[in-house]
């Protein structure tokens, strides 16, 4: 194979903007291991498209969705962009804000932005520390190479700040829609349970 063939085998390789789950070994950047479902989600501040810090702790107390996308302007996240901007009142019906991280500075989120009418927030995790500890950014082993790469990846996020959901190696097209109801099964469970009195206790519980 040339070298300009591979140079773009391994550009398609590394971008994963097609949504498609890869055929090769991948596993967390640093040997770490990604929160799952009821675990924690780790705190970030990362800048926005305008520069301003935005932190997971602003949004206390309400569901959340996060997720990374591999690159901007590309077919795959600018169709997850868009999706996901055409059901922004259904989110925030739900009163949960939608946040994306990619790798790109401010500027070029800015422009992905105003060319897709993308209006969703896009942060900037320029040196990868987010998408790290979220098991979003993983190692890729491919004939005896490793290479990082951005595994395109969806939380959500309670209001506890804990992880009620997650979606890894996500095809964009659709994928949106699919947060969408999971968000409004999970938050209408959660409001249910909220309503049930709790039954009365008698005596100290041990036998």
């Amino acid at each position: 194979m040339g070298s300009v063939s591979r140079a773009l085998l391994l550009l398609t390789l590394l971008s994963g903007c097609a949504g498609q789950p890869r055929p090769f070994d991948v596993t967390m950047a640093g040997g770490g291991r990604a929160p799952s479902a009821g675990e924690a989600a780790p705190p970030f501040t990362l800048p926005d498209h305008d520069g301003h810090p935005v932190s997971l702790a602003d949004f206390r107390g309400r569901w959340v969705v996060l997720y990374f996308h591999p690159s901007d302007d590309t077919t795959g996240c600018g169709a997850e962009g868009s999706e996901f901007t055409a059901l922004l009142g259904r989110f925030q019906d739900a009163g949960a804000p939608v946040l994306a991280v990619g790798t790109e500075p401010p500027l070029r989120h800015r422009f992905f932005r105003t060319t897709r009418g993308v209006q969703i927030p896009l942060l900037s995790d320029v040196d990868r520390r987010t998408m790290k500890q979220y098991g979003a950014w993983r190692e890729v082993r491919w004939r005896g190479e490793s290479f990082g790469r951005l595994v395109r990846t969806t939380l959500l996020i309670d209001p506890s700040g804990r992880v009620a959901w997650r979606w890894d190696h996500v095809i964009p097209q659709g994928h949106p829609d699919q947060v969408r109801r999971k968000l409004e099964q999970l938050s209408s469970h959660q409001a249910t349970a909220s309503n049930v009195p709790l039954p009365a206790q008698e005596g100290t519980g041990k036998e």
